[in-house]
């Protein structure tokens, strides 16, 4: 309606951005999975990030078997027709893309809430957090409600625990000087950083440059908002 040029199916490269020779640059491509140098972090069992980005996107699991992928193909044509937010929550309760047994490796804000998310729709779910808080990030009226309701559908929270190594099976880690194993079969890490290498790219040739979101800085919703909120109201 406002006349505004939306280029979907087109990654966003130097070149597309010297294309259009924009006065204003607002990048907002969400952070990136940090990297995790443990054994096994490229095994079929883990459920990065990137794989359920490209799940929810549209896109086929890049790792796998000849069944997981046929599955991708299938939740991911079914996630671009028929988007919805609640339906995906009950979808949830199926094998796919999460099966039974969850490890989620990070007790942060988005590990918990995921976790909780999990437990509420029939997964047997474990937290593996490093620190000796479970949900630290999170603000003092909501993280008892999450922890309460995690205990109560018999989540595992294993705090001050460190991940050795992923196998085929679950995870291995150690905990307080103990080696402790967690049946799982799907690993989820829950590891995310800065994404600024294509603002960087332009720097110095564009006159203003904002980098709002996860990308600038993994937050939480509100944190992204106000950023997207702060670049229009400066633009």
């Amino acid at each position: 309606k406002l006349s505004i040029d939306v280029r979907l199916n087109t990654e966003v490269t130097p070149a597309v951005v010297r294309e259009v020779n924009p006065d204003v640059l607002v990048v907002a491509q969400g952070g990136k999975a940090a990297p995790m140098d443990v054994p096994g972090i490229n095994k079929d069992i883990v459920l990065s990030r990137s794989d359920a980005e490209s799940i929810l996107g549209g896109g086929l699991a890049k790792k796998g078997g000849l069944l997981r992928r046929f599955l991708s193909l299938g939740a991911a044509r079914f996630v671009r027709f028929f988007y919805n937010p609640l339906l995906l929550r009950k979808l949830l309760r199926f094998p796919f893309p999460f099966r039974k047994r969850v490890a989620i490796l990070g007790g942060g804000f988005a590990g918990v809430e995921l976790g909780e998310t999990l437990a509420e729709n029939g997964k047997q779910v474990a937290i593996v957090e490093p620190s000796k808080r479970m949900g630290s990030d999170i603000d003092i009226i909501h993280r008892w409600v999450f922890l309460k309701n995690l205990k109560e559908a018999g989540a595992e929270l294993l705090t001050k625990a460190e991940v050795t190594e992923i196998t085929d099976k679950g995870v291995k880690v150690v905990r307080e000087g103990a080696s402790h194993f967690i049946e799982a079969d799907t690993v989820v890490p829950i590891n995310i950083t800065t994404n600024k290498e294509l603002a960087d790219t332009f720097e110095g040739k564009i006159p203003q440059i904002f980098v709002v979101g996860d990308c600038g800085e993994p937050a939480k919703l509100q944190e992204a908002i106000t950023a997207g909120f702060v670049a229009g109201q400066e633009i």
